[in-house]
């Protein structure tokens, strides 16, 4: 049994839990989630970072190299594992060759899916000279974004590529958000700006559970 906590918890399919505190069993799968409410104390066992826990992101990438055809999947999937392996995500579902494949980064797996297979708006469009970093997934917020407190845009941008991106993936039931039953993997995302409600410009992702 493993038990990591943080400033914040976040996940995504319910309210941030302040000092929250995610318990997971030998297989990584989550089997609490504890609000200590005002009575948090560190413990001995206990894993405590500075920062915010999210689920690992799942983002749409459609591979935009025009000479694509030359390449493999499988060369494909090891130019990008990487760079969106140290953005903190955990499974891409990539576009490439006219085709569409679910890549399972953390385990390092290959799945063609059929044509028809849902692509959200936006998709991320890369090549082999695009470098992926945490805050492409938490873009600056823009006009539009009507009463939403930084807090909840943030939450916001976080579903998009996690919940959202699971449930259009069909692996909702497994991942995108911090549940218990879930393998989601934990990301920490540290320092963070709690003023701003949002990763701090010097920001880095470090993957604590895959």
């Amino acid at each position: 049994m493993r038990k990591i906590s943080a400033n914040y918890v976040f996940p995504v399919s319910v309210p941030p839990v302040r000092n929250g505190v995610i318990v997971l069993d030998d297989q990584d799968r989550i089997t609490e989630i504890v609000d200590p409410g005002s009575h948090f104390r560190e413990t001995a066992g206990l894993e405590y970072y500075n920062g915010v826990l999210v689920p690992s992101f799942i983002v749409f990438v459609e591979y935009a190299r025009r000479d694509s055809v030359e390449n493999t999947i499988e060369s494909v999937f090891y130019m990008l594992a990487g760079p969106f392996k140290r953005a903190g995500c955990k499974i891409i579902v990539l576009s490439f060759s006219g085709k569409r494949f679910l890549l399972d980064i953390t385990v390092e797996t290959i799945r063609e899916v059929t044509p028809e297979y849902p692509f959200p708006n936006p998709v991320f469009i890369i090549d082999e000279d695009s470098i992926i970093s945490l805050f492409d997934f938490f873009p600056p917020a823009t006009g539009g974004t009507g009463k939403l407190s930084p807090m909840e845009l943030f939450v916001r941008q976080l579903k998009r590529i996690t919940l959202d991106a699971a449930t259009l993936a069909g692996l909702q039931r497994e991942t995108g958000s911090l549940d218990i039953g879930k393998k989601p993997g934990v990301q920490l995302i540290s320092p963070y700006d709690f003023e701003q409600w949002r990763p701090a410009k010097n920001a880095q992702i470090q993957t604590l559970v895959r």
